[in-house]
């Protein structure tokens, strides 16, 4: 008897119900609800890394846009015996200019045509035109826009993403002035907003820091005027640049 009564026992401890097994390894509404709530604070904690990451890659390639810029414009200047010039630049008969409008590499204003920057790609000192375009860019000039206008015969307007002082610099009288900047001619075209990758006169690049957004309020507000104010505050956004220390300086 005592056997039986333990073989009985064994058999009714593997007859066990398969829904009892399927119910204590169910996923329940509350694991779930758990588990999106764990995934979504990760998140959280993870995108503005990544997005910081990808900002500070993005500086990096603009940085390395504004050198090889710069070492356009100094084989330009040893084979022509000067630098590139703008139309837009202060003249005589007019000495306030119209720098807004040098961040073009070509103008379809009558009797412009390659201008600035652009007398680099157009002399074959710099052959790709993404060169010429800052990947942070979020304004009305993305290279998308441009991309075949570059190979074009016609007098199509091009504008960069970086902002060209023109051949005044050299005149200066200051210590290092800036020659090229990421684009100045308003705040949209500000690519980085906190800050901009600058060429200095001794072809330097450095990434100029400006957390209060300074330089970004002194810019007009539409890349399209052409009134003297918008010269102005362009200018008096150059003379924040020199006036205000670098970091990670790197020569060419």
């Amino acid at each position: 008897m005592p056997v039986v009564m333990v073989t009985n026992r064994v058999s009714i401890t593997r007859s066990r119900p398969r829904w009892a097994t399927r119910r204590s390894s169910a996923f329940t509404l509350i694991d779930l609800l758990v588990s999106i709530a764990i995934i979504a604070l990760l998140i959280s904690i993870l995108l503005p890394s990544l997005t910081n990451v990808r900002e500070a890659t993005r500086r990096v390639v603009c940085s390395s846009n504004a050198r090889q810029i710069g070492l356009g414009i100094a084989m330009y200047a040893e084979d022509q015996k000067s630098f590139p010039f703008s139309a837009y630049e202060p003249k005589e008969s007019d000495p306030s200019g119209a720098p807004q409008f040098m961040h073009f590499a070509r103008s379809a204003d009558p009797g412009v045509s390659w201008d600035g920057v652009g007398l680099l790609f157009s002399a074959g000192y710099l052959n790709a035109p993404q060169v010429f375009y800052c990947p942070s860019h979020r304004g009305n000039n993305p290279f998308a826009r441009f991309a075949s206008s570059w190979y074009s015969v016609s007098d199509v307007k091009i504008v960069t993403n970086f902002q060209y002082r023109g051949t005044p610099w050299m005149l200066m009288g200051i210590d290092r002035p800036a020659v090229i900047s990421d684009s100045l001619a308003s705040q949209r075209d500000f690519s980085h907003k906190v800050g901009a990758n600058v060429l200095r006169s001794d072809f330097s690049v450095a990434w100029l820091s400006d957390p209060g957004r300074r330089i970004l309020e002194l810019l007009p507000e539409s890349d399209v005027s052409v009134d003297v104010t918008a010269a102005r505050r362009v200018t008096e956004a150059w003379e924040e640049i020199d006036g205000r220390p670098s970091q990670t300086m790197s020569g060419p």
